[in-house]
């Protein structure tokens, strides 16, 4: 009989039949409180209007739009012809730390985290192709939120996949 212990997993075999056994999966602390995940591009930050001003700045063409015409996500595909001038926007320092806040949705964010039964955290994925991305957003966190900036960096989750 051959046994093996890899990462607290147990594996062994009789014969041709293996067998495994899992370890007791770690307590965690009891936890009154929900989650709440709060995305931050257009939603506390105002990405699109931003990457517009700039975009319009580049190309000289007047591209006023209302966030309602706004139907395409990425902004890229609503705008194809400039997708290169948007992509290179993405990718410059400055970019991410530049965003106006949302109206009102800092005030929101920090009257759902002072309630009792709720958590709060600030959800972003990075544009990976820029260096400035993630440093940026934490930037904007800390300066948006004011002398509540440092905690809510704290509460600030990045990454690529936002989907689990």
């Amino acid at each position: 009989m051959a046994a093996v212990v890899l990462a607290g997993l147990a594996i062994s075999s009789v014969g041709s039949r293996r067998r495994c056994t899992f370890p007791a999966a770690p307590r965690l602390p009891q936890c009154d409180k929900r989650i709440i995940l709060v995305d931050m591009d257009g939603t506390i930050a105002d990405f699109d209007q931003r990457a517009l001003e700039l975009l319009q700045a580049r190309t000289q063409q007047s591209l006023k739009q209302e966030p309602s015409e706004l139907c395409h996500f990425p902004l890229t595909k609503q705008f194809q012809e400039h997708k290169e001038t948007l992509e290179s926007i993405y990718v410059e320092e400055n970019f991410f730390n530049s965003f106006k806040p949302i109206e009102g949705a800092i005030e929101a964010l920090k009257e759902m985290q002072a309630h009792p039964q709720l958590e709060v955290f600030l959800c972003t994925s990075p544009i990976v192709q820029s260096k400035f991305c993630s440093q940026e957003k934490a930037e904007w966190v800390r300066k948006a939120f004011g002398e509540d900036g440092d905690s809510w960096v704290r509460r600030l989750i990045i990454t690529s996949d936002k989907s689990c």
